[in-house]
This record gives C-alpha cells, sequence and structure tokens, in this order.
C-alpha cells in the first residue's frame, strides 16, 4: 500500500465509510455512545459549571436558525450550535473515553454532527451513526499514536486531538469527497489549540468546556472545504511542520494512521462512565462498591481506607490538601479520596454526589480524613488504565481488600442496555426543560434502534 501522509488516509477513509461498512458490533457500540453522550450534554444544561453563560453569549448573538442547542432550544448558525452543545457535552466530565488515549470522543463529534445534521439535511440515523464512528476513530487512531496522557506535550490532549476528529465527522455528514475531506483536515489543523495549563492549575471553567471548541471548529472547517478553500491537509499530521512533529517532537508510531477502509473501527474500544468523574478514579469507585455489599460495610463501620496507587493514579491524590478537600466541582471529579469517600458516604458516585454542596458535607470530608494511599511501582496500566485495589479496616478490627481491573463501563466489563437507559433516564431529569418520562424513554428507544431512524429531528424535538 501507497505510505501516504496519516491525513490522507485517514481523510480518505472517513469521506468513503458507508454505513454499510461498519461492523454490526460497531453499530451497537456507536449507537450506546450517542445515547449516553446525549444524556450528559442535556444534565449539563443545568449542572454544568458556567454553561447558563455560554448559551447566552449564543443566544445574544442570534443569528441565522439552522440547528437547535438541546435542553434550551432554539435554533442558531450551525457554528455557534455545536458550541453551544459542545460546552455542556463534557461539563459534568461523565462523557464516554477511550481509556489507551485518555481522550474523550463523541463528545468532540457529536455537537458538530448534530448541528450540520440540520443544516445539511443529512438527517437519517445511518448517516449519524456513520459520522460519528468515523470522527471517533479518527480521534482514537490520532490518540494511539502518541498515547501519552491527557495533557501530552503540554497539550489538552482530549481538546487536541478531538478536533480533528469533530472535523471528520462534520465533513462526513455533509457529503465531502476524498480531496475535499482532506482540506477539512488541514483547515482543523491550522485551528489546533489546547492548553493543559487550566487543567495543572485547577480551578478553571475551561476545564469543563473546552469540548466547544472543538465542535466549533469541526463545523467551521468541513463548511470551508465544502466551498472549495484549500486547507492544505496533503501533509498536515506527517509532514515537516506536520501536527505530530510541529507539537509532539516527531515522537509517535504513524503506523496508527496508515488505514485502509477494511481496517477494524476503534471505536468498540471506547468506554462509557457509569460515574462523573475522571475514568482513573472509577476503579476505585467500583472497589469500594464491591467491599460494601459484600461485607455490609456502612460509613459508621469505616476506620480507615487505604489506597495502592500506581503512576496514572499519583496526580489524583497530590497535592494531598486539595485531593482531600477540593475547592471545585472539577478538582473534586479527578480526586481519587474524595470520590472514594463520596461513594463510602453515598453508596455511589452520582451526579449529585460531586457538587458545591457536597465540597462542603462534613460526612465525605470526615471521610477523607481517614483516607491514605501507598504509591506501588508494582501497579501496571492495563489499556490506559491502573487497577483499583482498596483495603478498608473496621473498628471492630477486620479489613477487607478488593482490587478491580476492568471497571463497570469498560469495553471488557459494558454497560448493559438497560444501564444505560437508567443513567440517561436519570441525566435528563437535569435538563432545563424537563422531559416527560415517556419523552425520556422514547429518546431510548429511538437511539437504540437509530439505523431504522429515517429523520434524527425526532430525536432533537423531544430534547430541545
Amino acid at each position: 500500500m501507497e505510505n501516504l501522509d496519516g491525513a490522507v488516509k485517514l481523510a480518505h477513509r472517513a469521506s468513503q465509510t458507508r454505513f454499510e461498512d461498519l461492523a454490526i458490533k460497531d453499530i451497537t457500540v456507536t449507537k450506546q455512545l450517542i445515547l449516553d453522550t446525549l444524556a450528559v450534554l442535556v444534565a449539563g444544561s443545568t449542572l454544568g459549571p458556567k454553561v447558563k453563560e455560554t448559551i447566552e453569549l449564543v443566544q445574544e448573538w442570534g443569528g441565522k436558525p439552522e440547528s437547535t442547542i438541546l435542553g434550551f432550544g432554539g435554533k442558531y448558525p450551525s457554528i455557534m450550535a455545536a458550541y453551544a452543545n459542545g460546552a455542556m457535552v463534557h461539563s459534568l466530565d461523565f462523557d464516554d473515553t477511550h481509556d489507551p488515549s485518555t481522550l474523550h470522543p463523541t463528545a468532540s463529534c457529536l455537537p458538530a454532527v448534530l448541528a450540520l445534521s440540520e443544516k445539511s439535511g443529512s438527517l437519517s440515523g445511518k448517516d449519524i451513526i456513520t459520522a460519528v464512528a468515523v470522527g471517533n476513530d479518527t480521534i482514537c487512531r490520532m490518540g494511539l499514536a502518541y498515547p501519552l496522557g491527557i495533557s501530552v506535550g503540554g497539550l489538552l490532549a482530549p481538546m487536541t486531538f478531538g478536533i480533528f476528529g469533530a472535523a471528520m465527522a462534520s465533513g462526513r455528514i455533509i457529503g465531502l469527497n476524498k480531496e475535499q475531506m482532506v482540506s477539512c483536515l488541514g483547515l482543523a489543523y491550522t485551528q489546533t489549540s489546547g492548553s493543559a495549563q487550566h487543567f495543572h492549575d485547577g480551578g478553571s471553567d475551561v476545564r469543563l468546556l473546552y469540548q466547544s471548541f472543538g465542535g466549533k471548529i469541526g463545523v467551521l472547517s468541513a463548511l470551508m472545504a465544502q466551498k472549495g478553500i484549500d486547507g492544505g491537509g496533503t501533509k498536515c499530521l506527517d509532514g515537516k511542520n506536520g501536527f505530530y512533529d510541529l507539537f509532539l517532537n516527531g515522537d509517535y508510531d504513524p503506523g496508527f494512521l496508515q488505514v485502509e477502509l477494511e481496517d477494524k473501527y476503534e471505536i468498540t474500544n471506547i468506554s462509557i462512565k457509569p460515574y462523573p468523574s475522571c475514568r482513573q478514579t472509577h476503579a476505585y469507585i467500583d472497589a469500594t462498591r464491591i467491599l460494601m455489599e459484600k461485607h455490609n460495610i456502612t460509613p459508621d463501620c469505616v476506620n480507615k481506607i487505604i489506597l495502592n496507587i500506581g503512576k496514572l493514579g499519583e496526580h489524583l491524590c497530590t497535592p494531598e490538601q486539595s485531593r482531600k478537600r477540593p475547592t471545585s466541582v472539577s478538582d473534586a471529579k479527578f480526586s481519587i479520596p474524595f470520590t472514594v469517600a463520596a461513594c463510602l458516604v453515598n453508596g455511589t458516585v452520582d451526579l449529585p454526589a460531586i457538587t458545591e454542596e457536597s465540597l462542603k458535607n462534613p460526612k465525605i470530608l470526615d471521610m477523607t480524613s481517614k483516607i491514605s494511599w501507598l504509591f506501588d511501582d508494582d501497579i501496571n496500566s492495563v489499556d490506559g488504565m491502573e487497577p483499583g485495589i482498596v483495603t478498608i479496616e473496621c473498628r471492630d478490627g477486620n479489613a477487607f481488600t478488593e482490587k478491580v481491573t476492568d471497571s463497570l463501563g469498560s469495553p471488557k466489563n459494558q454497560m448493559s442496555d438497560d444501564q444505560l437507559a437508567a443513567k440517561f433516564m436519570d441525566c435528563v431529569s437535569y435538563s432545563v426543560k424537563p422531559l416527560t418520562n415517556g419523552s425520556a424513554q422514547k429518546v431510548v428507544d429511538l437511539c437504540l434502534n437509530l439505523e431504522k431512524v429515517d429523520n434524527i429531528l425526532a430525536i432533537i424535538d423531544l430534547l430541545a
């Protein structure tokens, strides 16, 4: 096979892929990812920090009524609808994750796809599934080529890599040809950004709003390419001053980008979150829940909790003071001690468990004071995630330990359709414009049978 630049290979595959090229498992997983992403997006309409203020900006700007803002309703230019929906979709850190690359694929792609589907009239469920599948695959493959964590090379990886996937998904939904799709990727590269500084500093609202930029860039790049604007994308990934050279010093594996139409799609390796917190906390939450259920442990029983922590989990435990007593919701979501304590107090980690109020909950803070950890060099990551090892010492002298390697929602321990539906019903109960149970259940049914839906507006209208 000709060794073209990775951008050309990815763009050609994205433009050529048809619904019929997807395996049954690809289709099933993509439908689940779409349902899950709609759930967390709508929940973000009320619970997401600074979402309301972002939506107000879009409403103040107004413009051509093309595409819907979910939850809030109203139609706006497609680029701004993608921006608005993108602001909600990751605002709770409850969206899916590709663990090996630490990326959030569907949150990057779906807001752009929904916006352009309305504008362009590409409204069939099959079109939506295909666009999200190729966009997600692009993100995952680009991340696998340099899978070194959420802040690779000083970049905020989910945003930076997500821009490219949003562009490919956008181009696919409006039917760009191979040449246009290459230009689309080049135009997206021209706009690539995403500093991890606010991730390390903590406290920034952008930390949970950054997906808004990716959707906007994806839509703009696709529409520019459709107009015949040459984005110069033929060497934008592998070339000198291409993405991997300019941003990551050329230290990557180009083999992940040399993709053919018949190659496997990476979407089946995406995890869905049962808890609204950083994925690395999930194995510890699972282990805590298992211990509580196995041994009838209640908060009053607990004398001490010990966590075994590996290299990936270290930054979720340090600095100790801010991890045990986080001052913002986003910091709490990135704290293993806080999420474990919240689980012990509440029995699980759901949306009410991590709020501004819970940061001051004396029961949770008392529980965090009982937590200590041991750094364990023998803990190794599996598919991008480290196992969670939790020991609970009880007041009666008994001690119990649990280790979880494949946390709930991972490809090896998938959430069932019933669990996904329950998450959806819980999330949409927080919508800024409440849905009836009947309307919410209808959305679930439509999404899980999305390939049979002729007009995606049936779903959009229910959620708007």
